[in-house]
């Protein structure tokens, strides 16, 4: 066997040994990518929020902090708390993340793992998997996302699209509003900044 072959194996096995490990990293963290979003106390992100009018003229940017403040055990499942998100209980479990507020009971509201094409229900709101390789940049980076996209239609045309990297979370979230049925423009965007991961 020439030398060649042999370095041109001994690469392909190092990649296949390092294929099969579920944690890699990903901007300085090493990330579980087993898990579309890392819940563990004192995890936090740091979103820059912007604002748009009906014509995409930028009206205004602050920044949002999701932290993970508190755990708690519930019927043997770990629950995360946030006190800065609307919503505010988090789990991930077989089929993805699940979320609720705390006095309501929880819904799988991101699945994971997922497929391109996958559709499920979120308490009144339809989300569907548009990709799972979807190239993200936003001020921390470039991500590959699952990118989901949620309508309610009993609440009018408008859709949110959220970006998720398995082991990072939320990287991207775009709401569109519907200014008629064919017609819509960004109202918000969140992206992600900075994040802790423990």
């Amino acid at each position: 066997m020439s030398l060649k072959i042999k370095i041109f194996l001994l690469c392909l096995l190092a990649l296949l040994i390092a294929g099969c490990n579920n944690d890699i990293e990903v901007g300085g963290f090493d990330v579980d990518t087993t898990v579309i979003m890392p819940l563990e106390y004192g995890n936090y992100w740091n979103y820059l929020y912007a604002q748009y009018d009906v014509d995409g003229v930028l009206e205004g940017t602050d920044y949002l902090i999701v932290r993970i403040d508190s755990v708690d055990t519930i019927d043997n499942e770990s629950w995360y708390y946030s006190g800065n998100d609307q919503i505010k209980r988090y789990a991930n479990k077989s089929d993805g993340l699940w979320i609720g507020e705390p006095e309501d009971l929880a819904e799988l509201a991101i699945k994971y793992p997922a497929q391109t094409g996958d559709e499920y229900n979120w308490g009144n709101s339809h989300l569907k998997v548009m990709a799972t390789t979807y190239l993200v940049s936003v001020p921390r980076g470039d991500y590959r996302c699952y990118r989901y996209v949620q309508t309610t239609p009993s609440e009018g045309n408008d859709s949110v699209f959220y970006y998720y990297t398995p082991g990072i979370g939320l990287v991207r979230l775009e709401y569109f509003t519907s200014i008629s049925p064919y017609q819509s423009y960004l109202r918000y965007r969140w992206s992600l900044v900075e994040l802790r991961i423990y």
